[in-house]
């Protein structure tokens, strides 16, 4: 399905990491491009043939993929750290009786176990510093057969370079928010669940010259 995105206009940022402001940039902005690129990059991993019972998504942020995921769910549920659920309720759920969002942290939820049978999250993991202790709860809450479709950064010169850039622009430190890489990720996802695609962007054949990792994995 062609991605759908929330009205930027009417969203704010929920954090000091939130890149809202980058993806609302001049289309010739080289940063707005690689920050949509990753939108496009784990959309295109969704199943078209395949609607889900219940979809999470860790980290929704200011709500931005939300109309995107519905269109692939029965019902929608969200969490993420900030306390902006409001804003996020007002402009984009907008009384939508399918779609549930609130506080949660991922390495600790009150979810029961086998809930849904898909979770996502976009550019999270990385900035878990316990990513051992979440990847372990995505499986928990993850019913048998669920699909875990996740984005991060993958971390090398290049694209340590990108996120400087982006610091001047939002205020974002790397160094601080980013705990953990992508290494320490995969190691984790191989731990507790089986791989089905990967993308390394813009290099497929080299994962660690890439700028970005998407990939599906399988309860």
């Amino acid at each position: 399905m062609k991605l759908k995105i929330a009205d930027l206009s009417k969203l704010k940022a929920t954090s000091g990491a939130d890149g809202l402001q980058l993806y609302a940039m001049s289309r010739l902005n080289p940063l707005r491009w690689v920050f949509h690129k990753r939108l496009s990059l784990l959309a295109s991993l969704f199943p078209s043939d395949r609607k889900f019972q219940n979809l999470l998504e860790v980290g929704y942020g200011s709500g931005i993929l939300i109309p995107h995921y519905l269109q692939y769910c029965h019902s929608y549920y969200g969490i993420d750290i900030h306390d902006n659920h409001e804003m996020v309720l007002n402009e984009v759920v907008k009384g939508n009786p399918n779609v549930s969002i609130g506080y949660g942290n991922i390495t600790s939820t009150e979810f029961d176990s086998d809930k849904f049978d898909c979770i996502t999250s976009l550019s999270v993991m990385e900035h878990i510093k316990d990513v051992d202790k979440a990847i372990a709860e995505i499986s928990r809450i993850m019913s048998k057969g669920g699909l875990y479709v996740v984005g991060f950064p993958i971390e090398n010169i290049g694209s340590n370079l990108i996120l400087d850039a982006v610091k001047y622009v939002i205020g974002f430190d790397r160094k601080i928010h980013h705990p953990t890489n992508h290494k320490q990720i995969l190691v984790a996802l191989q731990q507790n669940l089986t791989c089905v695609k990967e993308i390394y962007y813009p290099f497929q054949w080299a994962r660690n010259m890439s700028l970005f990792y998407c990939g599906v994995w399988e309860k």
